[in-house]
């Protein structure tokens, strides 16, 4: 059923991607970014067939696969980006890079599964997973507009140029903090859902969480 879901929501971003690549461009006033756009939807639509197995053994602390796969998708993914830079020389470049780090990330997660890939409907799961999801989609969205908003602004008032360089200076910011607290998600959310039917084990990993989570702020 997770599976499904994944499939449906790369599916559906490609899809949005390709339907809305023109208007964006023009709100942009680049009708040259309409095409990159399009092509972008491949990336997600590559990794809605990740095979999750390699989640599922993050709860006894096994991480290698993750790891592994991590690795090696962002260095191929920079290689493609460079060597797709020398040659065509414009900003389709990081396109090339994020279509083969998408790739090489799914086939990592197939050769280390050790459960056979399936997608399939679950009606006893299927309830449960949506009360589950629905208020992460709220806060979904409410994420992008506190971390998108304002790029969409600079871009549209100032330009690409601009919107680089105000990029280039959040990225420098943001990314010591996202680095720690990707390592502290990905230590203690597979101990979370490990412990989801055991209430008083699971508060104690929360609250560890939280606790770790708020030194590494401060």
């Amino acid at each position: 059923l997770v599976q499904l879901v994944l499939v449906i929501r790369g599916v559906s971003i490609a899809a949005a991607l390709t339907v809305f690549a023109w208007p964006i461009a023009l709100f942009y006033k680049a009708p040259a970014l309409g095409p990159g756009l399009a092509v972008l939807g491949l990336s997600p639509l590559i990794l809605g067939f990740l095979h999750l197995d390699m989640r599922r053994s993050q709860r006894h602390n096994d991480f290698r696969a993750a790891g592994l796969g991590t690795l090696v998708s962002e260095t191929l993914g920079l290689v493609a980006t460079l060597l797709a830079a020398y040659f065509v020389r414009n900003f389709t470049a990081v396109l090339y890079g994020l279509i083969a780090r998408s790739a090489v990330m799914v086939i990592v997660s197939h050769v280390f599964a050790t459960r056979p890939y399936s997608i399939g409907y679950s009606p006893e799961h299927a309830p449960r997973l949506a009360r589950f999801a629905a208020p992460l989609m709220v806060n979904g969205l409410t994420l992008f507009l506190g971390g998108q908003g304002d790029r969409v602004l600079v871009g549209r008032q100032v330009g690409f140029t601009g919107l680089g360089h105000y990029s280039a200076v959040l990225l420098l910011i943001y990314s010591p903090s996202a680095a720690l607290l990707g390592f502290a998600h990905a230590i203690y959310l597979p101990s979370i859902s490990a412990a989801r039917e055991d209430r008083f084990q699971r508060d104690r990993v929360a609250s560890d969480l939280g606790g770790r989570t708020l030194l590494l702020a401060l």
